[in-house]
């Protein structure tokens, strides 16, 4: 199991301030945002100072009640990055022309980590590498608060997608593999099994109901509502809600998504 740790980045960005003398916030402005004409993009190390146009974050407070999900820290690194679909766009882009950087820093981000045992994983430098549709797919999501993001190119496709919610039970990685199908048009690949969202035995899906806890201490939840389950997650400082469709006796993904519940422990038959 490979795992990812916010603490990481976080103090990357300590080294980038003791070894160049400027904040991340002012690294980043110098190096890479201006000089990509990101002009509305930066790191937030000052959770009090007011951004023009900015967007608020929102998350449920109750039932058909939403309510402010609020980041009050200046952390930077692992989190607390504005920036605009037309920023990320040039972001996005890029990976493409190589002109901050240099195409052979491109290529290096792009290099997967490999286990002792040997094993490729599907994570680079900050970007997951994947297969849809037969098509390579590197991107990445992001979420804090009720923040949600999810980035993500088909090189040989020429084409990006980039999803920003400010709704903390959005699924941006979803959408923008639903997008992606639609662009791209047939798969290079064998057709999939259809994932079914009938849950055939509703006694046994609201046995499922309750809170659930990790072996490093994460909690989640699952709830049945309207004839559908529901997984509910932090996510940052906020939480989100994915609806989890069936695609194997006692096994649930969100759709779109990597996540997948299994609950083998709790089976009586077929489910």
């Amino acid at each position: 199991m490979e795992e990812t740790a916010s603490s990481m980045p976080m103090l990357m960005a300590e080294i980038v301030k003791k070894v160049s003398g400027l904040t991340l916030r002012e690294y980043t402005d110098k190096n890479i945002f201006r000089p990509l004409g990101m002009n509305d993009t930066h790191f937030h190390d000052n959770y009090q100072e007011l951004v023009p146009n900015r967007a608020y974050s929102y998350t449920l407070g109750g039932p058909n009640r939403y309510q402010h999900s609020v980041l009050s820290y200046s952390i930077v690194g692992a989190t607390s990055l504005l920036t605009t679909v037309e920023d990320e766009v040039k972001w996005l882009n890029n990976f493409s022309t190589g002109e901050v950087g240099g195409k052979d820093l491109i290529m290096k981000m792009h290099e997967v980590g490999v286990l002792n045992n040997g094993r490729k994983l599907n994570y680079a430098f900050a970007l997951v590498t994947e297969k849809f549709q037969g098509w390579d797919q590197v991107g990445h999501g992001g979420g804090d608060a009720g923040f949600r993001t999810y980035a993500c190119r088909y090189p040989g496709k020429g084409l990006g997608i980039v999803v920003f919610s400010n709704s903390g039970f959005t699924n941006p990685g979803g959408l923008a593999r639903q997008v992606a199908g639609i662009l791209i048009g047939d798969s290079k690949e064998e057709p999939k099994p259809v994932i079914s969202t009938d849950y055939a035995d509703s006694t046994f899906h609201k046995k499922l109901v309750g809170k659930y806890y990790s072996a490093r201490g994460d909690i989640g939840e699952l709830n049945w509502r309207d004839g559908k389950l529901y997984r509910t997650g932090r996510v940052g400082s906020g939480s989100s809600e994915w609806h989890l469709s069936k695609v194997a006796p006692g096994r649930y993904a969100i759709p779109g998504g990597a996540v997948l519940i299994v609950s083998d422990n709790m089976l009586k038959g077929d489910s």
